[in-house]
């Protein structure tokens, strides 16, 4: 920093008043929670399920590979908001690299969607919600749905943990310490505000050493997928 040398007879000049933008209050905790667990669907298509999440009050985001090998059944079903709607896809990734689809419902759900922030590195705090089978399946909930009740949905699973680093490449990936299973594919991963950096798509585990990593598409490549398909979404990266 450069100081310029005033006389010291020079009257000095108050500065100028800035603008500042009024700090935002801290959203409480629990009100996070219940935005992300309302938002996030259990996704049940022809030959398995997997994890979504409101982007809008119509329109869901799930990964391709959860719903791509469906024929016309696919339903999304929550808990949380007593519902099991079927939907039907209106976009899906084209390349290989990529793992995403939107998901439409005909009724508009009063329901605040999950806003997406861009901006993730490494060592921040994130949580995945979904449906991992490895705990669904002991959820009795879900044993009455492959029973057949109607009704019987199976709760929506929270892991936390950390960045561990985020991957270049196209798209970038982020690879992170909170615990996904097959399940969780298509659910959101999110940080502390409850905003969506990334999809939750793939796991890898080491043989020699069992270690988990966990991977998400970042928030910044989905919302050029769904702009090029003209998909409403909410930025927040205040």
């Amino acid at each position: 920093m450069v100081l310029n040398k005033t006389s010291p007879n020079t009257q000095k000049k108050a500065p100028a008043p800035q603008s500042r933008r009024q700090a935002q209050s801290p959203i409480p905790v629990d009100e996070v929670n219940k935005t992300i667990e309302r938002a996030t669907v259990f996704v049940i298509a022809d030959k398995g399920t997997g994890s979504g999440f409101f982007i809008s009050r119509n329109h869901i985001l799930t990964n391709r590979h959860v719903v791509d090998s469906s024929g016309s059944k696919i339903f999304i079903a929550s808990k949380t908001l007593n519902l099991n709607l079927p939907a039907k896809i209106v976009a899906v990734s084209n390349t290989i690299n990529r793992d995403y689809a939107v998901l439409e419902i005909r009724e508009s759900i009063n329901i605040r969607p999950l806003s997406f922030n861009t901006r993730v590195k490494r060592t921040d705090k994130v949580a995945s919600w979904g449906f991992p089978g490895t705990i669904i399946s002991s959820d009795p909930k879900f044993q009455a749905l492959l029973q057949g009740k109607s009704g019987s949905f199976p709760e929506v699973v929270y892991s936390s943990g950390e960045v561990s680093v985020v991957h270049d490449g196209n798209p970038q990936k982020i690879v992170h310490t909170a615990l996904i299973s097959q399940g969780n594919s298509g659910g959101p991963l999110v940080d502390q505000r409850g905003r969506v950096v990334g999809i939750n798509t793939a796991i890898s585990i080491d043989s020699k050493s069992n270690r988990q990593d966990s991977y998400a598409l970042v928030a910044s490549d989905i919302i050029a997928f769904l702009a090029a398909h003209r998909i409403s979404f909410q930025l927040d990266n205040d």
